[in-house]
């Protein structure tokens, strides 16, 4: 496995691995693969280069063949907010969403004092991973735009400087 930075000119892959992320986990992402395919694609290309240093970063995981994995975060106010965590399903539970955490989490300390997340609050498996990295639950809630009956947990861990 091989983890890179996208730049502009992934977002064809990209966008396939979006939509295809999105209807097999359809609970974890803020819009429907219908919406997601809607998009035009110069607003995935601009998605992705938005996320160029310092501003963000956006990482994919390479397996043997195609891609496995992938993880993006923006600084927003000074955070950076992490966004699209997914693993396809016979990956997980091999150590991809740590490397891709370990990757992005160290971009953000470099670049940020604290960053954040939200994650479905019946997603067990997310929240160990998060909280290895030092996450923790805020006490907010929120519901997920493009599916309001599910609840996400806001989730933060803060760089010792």
């Amino acid at each position: 496995m091989t983890i890179r930075r996208l730049t502009g000119d992934d977002w064809a892959e990209y966008r396939a691995f979006r939509i295809a992320a999105a209807i097999e986990s359809p609970h974890a992402f803020g819009a429907t693969p219908e919406e997601m395919a809607a998009r035009p694609d110069r607003s995935w290309r601009s998605l992705l280069e938005a996320h160029r240093d310092p501003d963000g970063i956006a990482l994919v995981a390479h397996g043997d063949t195609r891609w496995i994995g992938s993880m993006r975060a923006h600084v927003e106010c000074g955070v950076a907010w992490v966004y699209s965590v997914y693993v396809v399903p016979e990956a997980r539970r091999s150590g991809v969403a740590a490397e891709l955490m370990t990757v992005l989490v160290a971009w953000s300390e470099q670049h940020t004092p604290s960053a954040m997340l939200h994650v479905g609050e019946t997603n067990e498996r997310a929240r160990r991973l998060y909280e290895q990295f030092g996450f923790a639950p805020t006490g907010v809630t929120v519901q997920n735009p493009a599916y309001p009956s599910n609840t996400e947990l806001e989730m933060r861990v803060d760089f010792d400087r």
